[in-house]
């Protein structure tokens, strides 16, 4: 667990002024009773592809301009955001007016390609944190945002793509679930006291289907604050209907819970462009057009805590960037991103 700053626009200086919560004073304000949650991801610009396939300048412009604005929500999660399109994001007269925002990694410089989970928050947070999970060098880092009165948790999550890679997917759920205290803590260095537990490190093999080791898995376990009301939503890039074991079933699914008769697949509904995205940033694929929408890549997760009531009941959920992006001119079919997003509406009781 690492301290995470956010970020907030000053008015006078017309600035993103950063703010170290951990070290000084925030004003926090009382969360709203229903609040109105997005995750999307939006697809990152990939400079091979981008003039044909991706277009990207068109479709930032939609989504910033047009869709996101347009879903009026309280709290944003945005995955694939790379440095180019967090300056776009913050940029924008919305967002500036009413929105905090923080990230993973905010410590290093955006690499080439590289791209981050982006909590955009009307609500102000009080605590944020980063949390660590996966293997190797598919250690990632995840933004958690804590809100008060009533307490809320938001953690971001774009987890290991590519179907061979559920092993990884698989350690990365089970840290996050761990760390939110939703199942058993597996690791005794956890019940050690204060002083040694900072210290406290573990190694693990990580097995593949076959039971053969393909990697050691090495991590320094620190104190976790107990939260409570955790939502985890993001891209989950879970491929097979075998992965559905690594949620455990005290976790919610918000789709399956409020519209168990519907697939919800979060692939773009267009076969094509689907396919010609796929066809282009993934050499040597051959898989289908049409089996390649059919899988629900992105959730949004309810996490309890053990022994601890989960106080908030989502009321809707409906996907978002489901329409093409009108073109003048053009009769290539664009999206505002290969993926559908959520949103959802949730109340405390």
């Amino acid at each position: 667990m690492q301290f995470c700053p956010y970020y907030k626009y000053n008015t006078q200086t017309l600035a993103w002024e950063q703010t170290h919560w951990h070290e000084q004073e925030i004003q926090t304000s009382a969360v709203p009773q229903n609040l109105k949650i997005v995750t999307l991801n939006i697809l990152f610009e990939l400079n091979d592809y981008d003039e044909h396939v991706y277009r990207s300048p068109i479709r930032f412009k939609y989504q910033l301009e047009q869709l996101l604005p347009s879903l009026n929500a309280d709290i944003y999660v945005l995955e694939e955001v790379t440095g180019k399109y967090l300056d776009l994001l913050m940029s924008q007269d919305w967002v500036t007016k009413e929105f905090h925002w923080c990230s993973s990694s905010t410590h290093k410089p955006f690499e080439k390609n590289s791209y981050r989970v982006v909590i955009l928050s009307r609500v102000p947070m009080a605590e944020l944190y980063e949390i660590g999970a996966g293997i190797n060098n598919d250690y990632k880092n995840f933004p958690v945002a804590v809100f008060r009165n009533p307490e809320i948790t938001i953690c971001g999550v774009h987890l290991r793509a590519r179907d061979e890679c559920d092993y990884i997917r698989k350690e990365q759920l089970s840290d996050l679930f761990q760390s939110f205290g939703t199942i058993e803590r597996t690791n005794g260095c956890f019940t050690l006291p204060e002083e040694q537990r900072k210290n406290a490190s573990t190694k693990k093999a990580i097995r593949d289907k076959g039971g053969k080791i393909i990697a050691y898995k090495n991590s320094k376990l620190n104190t976790w604050k107990e939260l409570e009301n955790v939502i985890i939503l993001g891209d989950f890039n879970m491929y097979g209907e075998h992965e559905q074991a690594y949620i455990p079933n005290v976790v919610t699914d918000v789709w399956q819970m409020l519209r168990p008769n519907e697939e919800g697949y979060t692939l773009s509904y267009h076969p094509q462009f689907v396919g010609n995205m796929m066809e282009n940033h993934i050499a040597g694929k051959q898989e289908n057009k049409e089996q390649l929408s059919r899988v629900r890549l992105d959730r949004i997760l309810l996490s309890p805590r053990q022994g601890v009531e989960y106080r908030w009941k989502p009321t809707t959920i409906e996907h978002i960037g489901t329409q093409a992006i009108e073109l003048e001119n053009d009769d290539n079919i664009l999206y505002p991103s290969d993926h559908i997003g959520l949103v959802m509406e949730i109340r405390h009781e």
